[in-house]
């Protein structure tokens, strides 16, 4: 064989693994739509919007646009979470198998609302959501009325194929809180950086992909959760420190300043609260 066709078979082999490269590269996009805007609020119990997903072969992921996660009904604010951009970097050879590996999720600058009323707090709804929708899955009770074509993201979202999530980061995110008893005003705090290391890596073949959202969301909101704690004990102790005064001012003030404290002791673990009993 001449040196020339043998140099002709090597770029068509070479351009023929170029278009199998961006054949499975691109077909990641229709997955992380389908997972962020359908399957999403299936777990979530609530909206998900998008805005786009924008592919970049230079490190075989994609970026995620305007994700916007709204609220559970009940709640005064619009959203629960706001995500301008998210990237997702995988491993391409995994498309094609049981197990999806992802090597790096990182949300960068995230805003967060923590609404909290005289029962519970949104981001705790949506917790409670996941947690119903994850034990409806393993049960069986979960069904889609609407089966659509067989792509890897419908299997992905069906549950047959799992999750692997290598490399987890949240970061520069703040939480906008708000209180019954704050009188429609709220204050902006900043949220420690999150980072988690395999996750799903533990589980046979890999996690499902309403497991793995329980498993980041629940770091979220117990980030979160000691933020608005932090800010709650603050408070509590300066009504204490005040009551005394306030009573001066009739029984219906000191009430309140006591609602203050309960409320924003909601979030807090038993532990925080005991000591804030002594």
């Amino acid at each position: 064989m001449s040196r020339k066709i043998i140099k002709i078979s090597l770029i068509v082999l070479a351009v023929f693994f170029l278009i199998v490269y961006l054949v499975v590269l691109f077909g990641l996009a229709p997955i992380v739509n389908k997972v962020t805007s359908k399957f999403a609020p299936e777990i979530l119990g609530c909206e998900v919007n998008i805005d786009d997903v924008d592919v970049y072969p230079a490190f075989n992921g994609c970026t995620v646009q305007g994700i916007i996660v709204g609220n559970p009904e009940g709640f005064n604010t619009e959203t629960a979470f706001i995500l301008d951009e998210v990237t997702v970097q995988v491993q391409l050879t995994s498309l094609t198998s049981d197990t999806i590996v992802v090597k790096n999720v990182i949300v960068d600058g995230a805003r967060v609302t923590y609404e909290q009323d005289l029962n519970t707090a949104n981001l705790f709804t949506i917790q409670k959501n996941i947690e119903e929708y994850v034990k409806k899955l393993s049960e069986g009770k979960v069904v889609d009325e609407t089966p659509e074509e067989d792509t890897v993201a419908e299997e992905l979202t069906e549950g047959s194929k799992k999750l692997v999530i290598e490399n987890f980061e949240f970061k520069n995110a703040k939480v906008d809180f708000s209180a019954v008893i704050m009188g429609g005003k709220s204050m902006t705090l900043p949220i420690p950086d999150i980072q988690l290391k395999d996750i799903g890596k533990d589980e046979d073949g890999g996690a499902s992909v309403s497991d793995i959202i329980r498993e980041i969301f629940n770091e979220i909101v117990k980030s979160c959760t000691n933020v608005v704690s932090g800010v709650g004990r603050g408070l509590k102790k300066a009504g204490g420190a005040v009551i005394g005064g306030a009573k001066d001012l009739g029984s219906g003030t000191v009430n309140v300043i006591k609602d203050a404290g309960s409320i924003f002791g909601l979030g807090g673990s038993k532990e925080e609260k005991k000591d804030d009993e002594k």
